[in-house]
C-alpha cells in the first residue's frame, strides 16, 4: 500500500506483480474459500428445500393462473429471504 495514504490499484497490482509474482494475486484465496463455501452451500440447500415447500403450496392453491405466478413469485422472494 502508499505510503500517502492514496489507493492506486494499478500501482499496487504492479507491486504485487513485481514483488511476488501471479502467486501473490491469489494469496488468500483459502481463507476466503474455507470462509464462504459453507456458507453458500447452507444457503443454497436452504433455498432449495423453501422452494420446494413453496411449490407444495402453490400446489393446493386454487387460483387462476396469474394470480398463481404472482404468488409464486412472492413465496421465491420469501425463500431467498428466509435462507439468507
Amino acid at each position: 500500500m502508499t505510503k500517502e495514504g492514496n489507493l492506486n490499484y494499478t500501482n499496487e497490482l504492479r507491486n504485487v506483480m513485481r514483488t511476488q509474482g501471479l502467486k501473490g494475486l491469489y494469496r488468500g484465496f483459502w481463507a476466503f474459500a474455507w470462509r464462504d463455501v459453507p456458507g453458500w452451500a447452507v444457503y443454497f440447500a436452504a433455498y432449495e428445500k423453501l422452494k420446494m415447500i413453496n411449490e407444495l403450496i402453490i400446489s393446493e392453491m386454487e387460483c387462476d393462473e396469474q394470480t398463481r405466478q404472482r404468488r409464486s413469485n412472492l413465496l421465491a422472494l420469501n425463500a431467498g429471504g428466509l435462507a439468507g
